[in-house]
């Protein structure tokens, strides 16, 4: 998971939030050089990003970052993650999702 340092604008119940993004993304790999995102159930990606919005203070918006990344290095694997985010020198901290 990451949180972008770029507010947008949302509606939660009858006002407008002016809050952060948050981006997941989950990959399964097998040799360490590929990496695939993984294919969630849509009804699991609602409610995940429900109850983020929910329940994380500061967070209005949810995105689900799905790239395939074939035969990448691992440095150019995390450019490539890095590109995906928006990341322009450290504008995106990794946070750990918690069960």
């Amino acid at each position: 998971m990451s949180v972008s340092s770029v507010k947008t604008v949302g509606v939660m119940g009858d006002g407008r939030t002016y809050e952060y993004v948050v981006g997941l993304r989950a990959v399964t790999s097998t040799d360490g050089m590929t990496a695939d995102f993984y294919p969630f159930e849509m009804k699991f990606l609602g409610e995940t990003a429900t109850r983020i919005i929910n329940e994380v203070k500061g967070v209005n918006r949810v995105r689900m970052l799905a790239r395939r990344c074939l035969g990448l290095s691992p440095g150019r694997y995390r450019a490539a993650r890095r590109a995906d985010r928006g990341d322009r020198q450290g504008d995106i901290q990794e946070a750990e999702v918690a069960d």
